[in-house]
């Protein structure tokens, strides 16, 4: 059925309100599942959420015909926190990340992807930005890992792909399957994400409304997927990871605030066995992989926060530490029951979003005794403030981090209970929103004039002198970023997020020696830190000629910390350089046990046991690269030899089709993509497969024999004859061939 059948259905149906109880029955089959997450999109620009001025009209089709949440809510207005809960069924307490940059999702965590791919789907994300790119740990579960062209830019934090690119890939993709197996596809979208430039016409029809005009774009690339898929097999999964302020409290963005803005999201299940209902329970994207996995009949996760909803109702939680962290302000700590939200501060608020949405009359002086029950409530879920980032380990990006200000803690006090409440400190939280607004225009001069104002209000926040230090660079006032390095080195001299900046400074400079030693003298202070050592060995590795002074530093620090495996890893590497494997290996084995393995590091040690005949050891190895690089296609080349040699042909059809997405169509490809095929007696799809091959190299004497085998299946033995003929001729001529 096409996306557009999906409006009549829509106009037929009526909305029933469910009870509190789960359903009772899953769907009938193992239906095609399509998870699409809405990066910064707002339930309220929704047309099925009472929005008028919007076109959304597949997302509104699905809606009203399939099941609409009315009171859907994120756990924390930033992207990787937010689908980290989405897919484990835990609040950031619990998974461990409570900002960007503020750790990765580890391995420990079962994910929505590893229960579907563990009960038959073959599964695959394509996603739009660096934020859900497999460096956080989301590829977890996934037999294949779409992020092409993300992070070509110098800042990794601006990479991103256009919806047309995402939903290209997923459709290739799903184009390219032969097996019966149900399919998990993640859709990440991100276009609503600022700058909301829009490509035409949307940008023409909408001129003055340009994240309206993301979100009709970003409707009608669903509308692509639905018409793919269809709905009479596939149950679609649409829910929002957190909205945008769209200058609602003051917060033209989001991250800081934990308000109706940023927090309600739209939450849509429609298709395959989904009766037409709207559930009025509060649901949280905790509640996102519990309901799916019930509705397709599945065992529960365990051990976690979310529900199945409809249910039975219950609080839900909900933060935001970036007003601690930032700008040492009482953060954002929230609890949501039925229709009253509370949010905790000094003075806290309470607001009743059925009859107040908007959230603009706070009802806590007039009501003391629900604001009294739901703080106890609240404490009660135990929720501990945030501790130092874990488990990010590439040193590149790790400066990209402290150079975006992405440091916990660094203006935080140390009681909770004396932070000021943000409601008294608002020019400063109004001015720091404008700052990246007006970065974003081209406007760096006018955005140092507002952060010189501010710092000077101010003069303690080391956020604002770090900002004021990368606007100089944008200006290209190279002298007034030194000196507002030595500034914030003088001011806060043991700042650790000052002296990054400064390390980074000198690596973008071209002085690799002096970051380095700065390097070595934050590890010597922190020697607990997980990257200060590979950062100094890193900065070293940059300068031109042999890497003999980085290599003695990294064998130097092994001998005070050999457990350090990321130093481990570089060392590997560079004797790998230096061509000697021999020695690199046991540096590269013990590298490719870290949390987080550099690239190509389990590549070198995969091969090199492919070579020496343990394939066992191989394929482990090439598995965890790839799990943690899924673009590395000299790895996924290797596994391709090592699944062949194995005769797995079911595990090579993947890495083929991975190959395919990675390097493009090749003939080479398509053969061992059509003998893998052939060999599990799928000849239909081998026929697909080796048709494709032979319009590519006609002559090839490996795809000719084939095709008369191929032949002499299908039955056609006169024809199968004349193809083996032509196959040995071609082999002939190719052997006589300098």
């Amino acid at each position: 059925m096409s996306w557009r059948g999906l409006a009549s259905i829509a106009v037929l149906g009526m909305a029933a309100c469910w009870s509190s109880e789960p359903e009772p029955e899953a769907v009938d089959q193992r239906p095609n599942v399509v998870l699409i997450t809405l990066d910064t999109t707002r339930a309220d620009r929704l047309g099925s959420y009472g929005y008028d001025g919007g076109q959304t009209d597949t997302l509104d089709a699905l809606a009203s015909a399939g099941r609409r949440y009315e009171q859907a809510y994120s756990v924390l207005p930033l992207t990787i926190p937010a689908h980290a809960s989405l897919f484990t069924g835990l609040y950031p307490p619990h998974h461990t990340i409570r900002s960007n940059g503020g750790g990765v999702l580890q391995p420990e965590f079962t994910t929505l992807a590893e229960v579907l791919a563990g009960n038959g789907w073959r599964t695959a994300a394509s996603v739009a930005a660096f934020v859900t790119t497999p460096v956080w740990g989301f590829d977890q579960g996934f037999d294949v890992f779409m992020a092409e062209g993300i992070g070509g830019s110098s800042n990794l934090w601006h990479g991103e792909r256009p919806a047309q690119v995402v939903v290209d890939d997923v459709l290739r993709w799903k184009q390219g399957q032969s097996s019966t197996d149900p399919l998990f596809v993640w859709v990440h979208l991100f276009d609503a994400h600022l700058p909301y430039r829009a490509p035409e016409p949307y940008t023409t029809a909408m001129p003055d409304r340009p994240y309206d005009a993301e979100l009709a774009y970003i409707d009608d690339q669903v509308a692509r997927l639905v018409e793919a898929f269809g709905v009479d097999d596939t149950v679609f999964v649409i829910v929002g990871d957190h909205g945008e302020g769209l200058g609602e409290h003051g917060e033209s963005t989001h991250g800081l605030y934990t308000y109706n803005s940023t927090q309600h999201v739209p939450y849509i299940v429609s298709g395959a066995g989904v009766q037409p209902s709207v559930v009025s329970t509060p649901t949280s994207v905790v509640d996102v992989a519990p309901t799916l996995l019930h509705l397709l009949g599945l065992p529960p996760l365990e051990g976690v926060d979310g529900a199945v909803v409809p249910g039975a109702s219950r609080p839900l939680y909900m933060e935001s530490w970036q007003l601690a962290e930032r700008f040492g302000l009482a953060p954002h700590q929230t609890l949501v029951d039925g229709d009253y939200v509370f949010i905790e501060q000094p003075r806290p608020e309470l607001y009743n979003v059925r009859s107040d949405p908007s959230q603009q009359h706070n009802l806590a002086q007039a009501d003391p005794v629900r604001v009294a029950e739901m703080r106890q409530a609240l404490a009660a879920l135990g929720m501990s403030e945030p501790t130092v980032a874990t488990g990010v380990a590439d040193p590149e990006l790790s400066l990209q981090l402290e150079l975006l200000g992405y440091v916990q803690g660094s203006a935080a006090n140390a009681d909770l209970a004396d932070r000021p409440d943000a409601k008294d400190h608002q020019a400063l939280l109004d001015g720091m929103m404008r700052v990246p607004q007006l970065a974003e225009s081209g406007d760096h001069a006018g955005a140092l004039v507002l952060l010189t104002e501010l710092a000077g209000g101010y003069p303690t926040l080391i956020d604002i002198q770090l900002r004021r230090y990368r606007t100089l660079r944008e200006l290209g006032d190279t002298a007034g970023a030194v000196d507002q390095l030595h500034a914030i080195r003088e001011t806060f001299p043991d700042s650790v997020a000052g002296r990054h900046a400064e390390a980074a400074s000198l690596m973008a400079t071209g002085e690799f020696s002096a970051a380095s030693a700065l390097y070595v003298q934050l590890a010597a202070e922190m020697p607990y830190h997980p990257n200060l050592r590979s950062r100094a060995v890193w900065a070293l590795m940059q300068q031109e000629g042999p890497p003999e002074q980085a290599l003695a530093l990294g064998l130097s620090m092994l001998e005070q910390t050999p457990e350090d495996t990321a130093v481990s890893a570089l060392v590997g590497l560079m004797l790998m350089h230096r061509g000697d494997p021999e020695a690199a290996a046991p540096y590269l084995d013990r590298g490719c046990d870290a949390d987080r393995p550099l690239r190509t590091v389990c590549q070198h040690v995969g091969v090199r046991a492919q070579l020496s005949g343990d394939a066992e050891r191989a394929r482990t190895r090439l598995d965890r690269e790839l799990r943690f690089h899924p673009t590395n296609d000299a790895a996924l080349r290797a596994m391709q030899v090592l699944l062949s040699d194995e005769k797995d042909w079911t595990l090579l059809i993947v890495a083929v089709e991975r190959l395919l997405l990675l390097r493009g169509d090749s003939a080479v490809l398509r053969h061992a993509q059509a003998q893998a095929l052939f060999n599990l007696e799928d000849f239909a799809a081998s026929r697909v497969a080796l048709d494709k091959g032979l319009a590519l190299q006609p002559e090839w004497s490996a795809l000719l024999l084939l095709d008369a085998n191929l032949l002499a299946k299908e039955g056609q033995m006169v024809l199968a004859q004349e193809r083996f003929e032509q196959a040995t001729t071609a082999r002939t001529a190719e052997d006589a061939a300098p």
